[in-house]
């Protein structure tokens, strides 16, 4: 019986292992660079995100107290909380100048993340979020909530049968809403 030549080699050779701790020498920091930058640009998005969530909350709140009273201010400026941080925002109003859109205001509101040490990021930094929308001027005289015992669509204590009062409260209802919608659907055709 004749033996079976043994093979001289039975695993890698120095030059084989030291070229593939090289590949993975130049491939593992681009991996590594490449989930950094990822990670950084989720937080870019977030940071875009929530301000623009701010100026969208600014712009509901200048409607509502546009819709209210009437009021369009020249020039405001303050501090609002979002996603646990603080955010810095300021407006500016201008009219425009043609005659077919007298009364109607641009608006622009400019938001910066309120950083540890610079409380007045507006002069330094670029905004993180820009939003424009408009508002027109209106002559509203402010709402005014009826007390309860005087509300329509109640019933009252001496006679009424349950239909009535709940059609009268569905009606009511309507009314309601619909005001809420013409007045938005005035403000949107005054501009355009």
């Amino acid at each position: 019986m004749t033996k079976s030549p043994v093979s001289k080699q039975q695993g890698f050779t120095l030059i084989e292992v030291m070229v593939a701790v090289a590949i993975i020498g130049v491939a593992l920091p681009a991996l590594i660079m490449s989930l950094l930058k990822q990670v950084d640009s989720i937080a870019y998005v977030r940071d875009k995100l929530e301000a623009q969530l701010v100026a969208e909350n600014i712009m509901t709140e200048l409607r509502i107290r546009n819709e209210l009273t009437g009021e369009i201010p020249k020039k405001e400026n303050g501090e609002k909380p979002m996603g646990e941080r603080d955010w810095l925002w300021e407006t500016d109003f201008k009219e425009y100048p043609q005659e077919e859109l007298k009364g109607v205001f641009a608006i622009e509101i400019k938001v910066w993340l309120k950083d540890e040490g610079n409380d007045d990021p507006t002069r330094e930094a670029k905004p993180q979020a820009i939003f424009y929308g408009a508002l027109f001027k209106s002559e509203k005289v402010p709402i005014k909530v009826p007390k309860p015992e005087n509300a329509p669509g109640q019933k009252s204590k001496a006679s009424g049968s349950g239909s009535s009062g709940s059609g009268s409260l569905q009606g009511s209802q309507q009314t309601g809403g619909s005001g809420a919608s013409g007045s938005n659907t005035n403000s949107q055709g005054s501009g355009g």
